[in-house]
């Protein structure tokens, strides 16, 4: 190991999804490790566009729009452009995105982000949004654009404190097709860290490889997750998270992985 090469001989399984993967590898390689770029999860447009569609038709009736992810911003800027619609109209709306990476997506699109949470998950946007509104969420209606299937926390709360939320499917995960013969492959051969960057990546994984084989599957590897959230989807699918940064980004997932295998030489 060289300080400058900190992962040699680091064989490292990013699941992410292929357009995401780019930056996490690119770090994980420059830092000497071994990547092997087997995304467990694919981007899909949802099968009905209709509550999509109207909630572009009648944007104007929003206060607010919250993004919680940055695939939730390209597919509903590129819906609205579908429909014929100038993505400068969704900037009369208070914009409120999750992350910091996500906030980044807004404002390449030249989108103004008003709130951006401490906290990169929904409780933390709960409490960024009830903090710039002191006079309370009485009235206030808001547009969640994101995934099929994702955590109800974020509508439930911001309904129970008054507001009118509307959650709009812009996008689907599913499994990329042959990925548990690459997943095997991988592991014939060696894996010694995985990472996870959402729960859907831990999700597809462990349908992948069988819920009865996780821990057999993971006992030599380090498993590492961008945040709590997944971590507790990786808990409760029977895997050891032994990496967690503090701050919930790629960034920090990356020197929290270097930090510990750094530790352990």
């Amino acid at each position: 190991m060289t300080p400058s090469r900190p992962l040699n001989d680091v064989r490292a399984l990013v699941t992410r999804p292929r357009a995401q993967a780019v930056a996490l590898c690119r770090l994980l390689q420059n830092s000497g490790a071994d990547v092997l770029a087997v995304p467990t999860v694919e981007i899909v447009e949802p099968e009905d566009w209709t509550t999509v569609d109207a909630a572009v038709r009648s944007l104007s009736g929003y206060d607010m729009a919250i993004f919680t992810s940055a695939n939730g911003v390209e597919r509903f800027l590129g819906r609205m452009q579908a429909l014929g619609h100038a993505e400068k109209e969704l900037g009369a709306l208070q914009l409120v995105a999750i992350g910091p990476a996500t906030a980044e997506v807004l404002r390449s699109r030249a989108l103004d982000v008003q709130i951006v949470p401490e906290e990169y998950r929904a409780e933390g946007v709960v409490d960024a949004v009830v903090a710039a509104r002191p006079a309370g969420l009485d009235g206030l209606r808001v547009l969640v654009p994101r995934a099929l299937k994702a955590r109800a926390v974020l509508p439930d709360r911001l309904r129970r404190l008054g507001a009118t939320v509307d959650v709009v499917p812009v996008y689907r995960s599913l499994i990329p097709p042959g990925t548990a013969p690459r997943l095997q492959e991988a592991f014939e051969e060696r894996v010694d860290l995985v990472t996870f960057t959402s729960s859907s990546t831990v999700d597809h994984f462990i349908q992948l490889v069988g819920p009865g084989q996780v821990e057999e599957l993971l006992a030599r590897t380090v498993v590492a997750c961008i945040g709590p959230i997944t971590a507790g989807t990786a808990t409760r699918g029977g895997l050891q998270v032994a990496v967690l940064p503090q701050d919930y980004t790629v960034e920090s997932l990356h020197r929290a992985v270097v930090q510990y295998f750094d530790d352990r030489r």
